[in-house]
């Protein structure tokens, strides 16, 4: 079995090149993914493939004082992938290669602007996406060293479980 969490933001310089933003300023876009796989070794404990589940999440927040506007909203993916793992240095100490995977998830997101005018009512308007499906893929590098038969320490890095879709 492996898991893995870890926490996510968008950073301010990619916030400030989206067009045409009001909340450039105070735009806040945080979260958290986590996987769990089960995972099939080689004799050796070089991982071979893996099933696993993932679920990411990610909360916007923002204002702009000036118009009396504000954003909230979220985003959740949860799915499922299959990853092969290819091991150039495979070792009973352990690995380094490369892995790549996809899969298939379900999104669903939400955000809501509200805008208060003086003298006016109160703009309101709210999007909503709800179980559309996405595929997922990772592609990346990892190592692992082992501390003993059934536990190892690893490093990974890459692209993970970006969904993409049309429509």
């Amino acid at each position: 079995f492996e898991a893995s969490g870890s926490y996510l933001t968008i950073p301010k310089s990619i916030i400030e090149k989206i067009p045409d933003n009001i909340y450039r300023d105070t735009l806040k876009a945080d979260g958290y993914t986590y996987t769990g796989r089960l995972c099939r070794f080689h004799k050796n404990g070089a991982p071979s493939y893996s099933f696993g589940y993932v679920q990411a999440r990610l909360d916007v927040t923002g204002y702009d004082a000036p118009s009396y506007s504000s954003l909230s909203g979220r985003a959740t993916l949860r799915g499922a992938a299959i990853t092969k793992f290819v091991n150039f240095v495979s070792r009973s100490g352990g690995s380094l290669g490369l892995f790549v995977g996809g899969g298939i998830a379900q999104a669903n997101a939400w955000a809501v602007e509200t805008a208060q005018r003086a003298n006016l009512p109160s703009i309101y308007s709210r999007d909503e996406l709800k179980n559309k499906p996405l595929p997922l893929f990772e592609f990346g590098g990892q190592g692992d060293i082992r501390i003993g038969r059934r536990f190892s320490v690893y490093l990974q890095g890459g692209l993970q479980y970006l969904g993409f879709g049309g429509g």
